[in-house]
């Protein structure tokens, strides 16, 4: 016996009644889209700020060489928001050495995580 399906009420993709009615009809993906939209609205900081406590972390001012494209924020309800902003080092044509400065939301704390 096959479990009850239904649809995303923005994507119309099939999915699980149990997923329908945990995500108040969302399929997973518009939920998480959703609920970063929300979070958005209740950010402390802004792409254009975290991006400028990047390059003051990095390079004691801000020099203008990140912009929107390097920067998106992350959410979840157990650890709150976080901006993850990525630089990158080389030609374009070509694989860049890259990392990721990450700051936090609430605190503005800047983290850069060791890539092994």
């Amino acid at each position: 016996m096959s479990s009850p399906k239904t649809h995303c009420i923005d994507c119309n993709v099939e999915i699980l009644q149990s997923t329908y009615d945990y995500n108040c009809g969302y399929c997973g993906k518009c939920y998480k889209r959703e609920i970063r939209k929300d979070a958005l609205k209740k950010a402390n900081l802004n792409a254009n700020k975290a991006i400028e406590i990047a390059e003051k972390h990095l390079y004691g001012e801000q020099v203008g060489k990140l912009d929107a494209d390097h920067v998106y924020f992350d959410y979840n309800e157990r650890d709150g928001g976080r901006w993850v902003v990525s630089v990158s080092f080389g030609w374009e044509n070509t694989d860049p050495d890259r990392f990721f400065v990450i700051i936090d939301d609430e605190s503005e704390e800047v983290d850069i995580p060791q890539v092994l």
